[in-house]
Parts: structure tokens; C-alpha cells; sequence
């Protein structure tokens, strides 16, 4: 089975680009926001206990979806310890590609702006700007990257499926 992770900053499409290929060919796509919602749970603090417990929920996902499944799509930041030990787990069971999503911080700003609140955390402008810092900052052996800033939704396909 293989794992293709959407890495990148929020509001790069990453979710856009899973969904996408999730209508459009055999691959599972989860999203993982609604397990850090699930997580946060009444939490004042995302502490790093916080991201351990999503990146749990999110393992257990993965585990019960893999006997369906041959390949899934995640996404994610790339950021915080706990990520980097949920992906060490990944890598050591599963075939693990990593792909780089990026796009300007005015646009993912913009995206972020325009989502629905009910089914994704709230963010300052202040904590968008950090956690793009911290997301662009983060460095992986990618498999290959989408430079997602004004592409159409078959150039991304052709995109990922040129490189699958």
C-alpha cells in the first residue's frame, strides 16, 4: 500500500489537490482536519500533547482504511515534532510519497479566509503567517512538488499522475 502525503502551508490546495484525485481515480483521500477539530476537544492549548493525539487519531484512520485501500492521500503541515514521529511510523509500514503543495502566503490567505468555519479551526491572521513561516521553512526529500498558485484542475492531475 502507498501513502502519498500532501505537504505544504494551509490554504495551498492540499486538500483541493486530494479531493481531486480522490473523485477522479482509486485513492482514498483523508482529511485530516476533522481528527485535529476531534482532538481539540475543548483545548485552550494545541500543545504538543494536542498534536500527538490527532496524529493518533489519524494513525488509526489509517490503519482501518489500508485493508480497502492500496493507495491513500494525506495532507498535512510538515510541521511539530509530533508529525515528523507520525511520519517516522508511516515510513516504517507503509510505502510513504512526499509532495511538496505550495503557493504564495497571499493566496493561501485568501483560500483560508473563504473556508467554511463549521469544518476547520479558526486562525488569526497572526497564527496564518507563523504557521506559513514555519510550513515553507520545513524541508523533506520530496518525490516531487505541484506549485499550486494557478493551476487547473487537469494540470494538476496530469501533474501527479505523470509522477505515480
Amino acid at each position: 500500500m502507498t501513502i502519498y502525503l500532501l505537504i505544504g502551508p494551509k490554504g495551498s490546495g492540499k486538500s483541493h489537490i486530494g479531493e481531486l484525485i480522490s473523485k477522479k481515480h482509486k485513492f482514498l483521500f483523508i482529511n485530516v482536519e476533522p481528527f485535529f477539530i476531534t482532538a481539540k476537544n475543548g483545548r485552550d492549548d494545541l500543545d504538543e500533547k494536542y498534536f500527538e493525539d490527532a496524529w493518533e487519531l489519524v494513525k488509526n484512520e489509517i490503519q482501518e482504511k489500508s485493508k480497502e485501500n492500496e493507495n491513500i492521500i494525506l495532507e498535512s503541515l510538515g510541521t511539530f515534532t509530533p508529525f515528523k514521529e507520525f511520519l517516522a511510523d508511516l515510513k516504517n509500514t507503509y510505502d510513504v510519497k512526499l509532495i511538496n503543495i505550495s503557493a504564495s502566503k497571499e493566496l493561501c490567505k485568501q483560500r483560508i479566509k473563504g473556508r467554511d468555519a463549521a469544518s476547520h479551526l479558526h486562525m488569526s491572521d497572526e497564527l496564518i503567517d507563523e504557521l506559513y513561516a514555519l510550513s515553507v521553512k520545513e524541508t523533506y526529500d520530496y518525490d516531487f512538488c505541484i506549485q499550486n498558485e494557478n493551476l487547473s484542475d487537469e494540470n494538476i492531475l496530469a501533474r501527479f499522475l505523470d509522477k505515480v
